[in-house]
């Protein structure tokens, strides 16, 4: 069966993939303004505002970056 596109059905192509309310939170505003400025890719300024608008400060010196989450292998297989 293909892969149907669209993020209502994210959970589907991509099991195990928990989007919590912070990520759909900030999913939903890139997708405003993506869809309100006719901009596809925004650029990285472009991402930050979109990051401050919904309440981020940088508040702390910066650390190391974090390593990315492990993928959880699927079920199905």
């Amino acid at each position: 069966m293909p892969k149907k596109n669209g993020l209502a059905n994210f959970e589907e192509n991509f099991p195990g993939a928990d989007i919590g309310g912070d990520e759909w939170a900030f999913i939903q505003a890139i997708a405003a303004y993506q869809k309100t400025h006719g901009r596809r890719y925004p650029t990285w300024r472009e991402v930050l505002l979109i990051a401050q608008s919904l309440g981020y400060r940088k508040v702390a010196d910066p650390g190391p970056l974090p390593k990315p989450p492990e993928d959880k292998p699927d079920r199905d297989e």
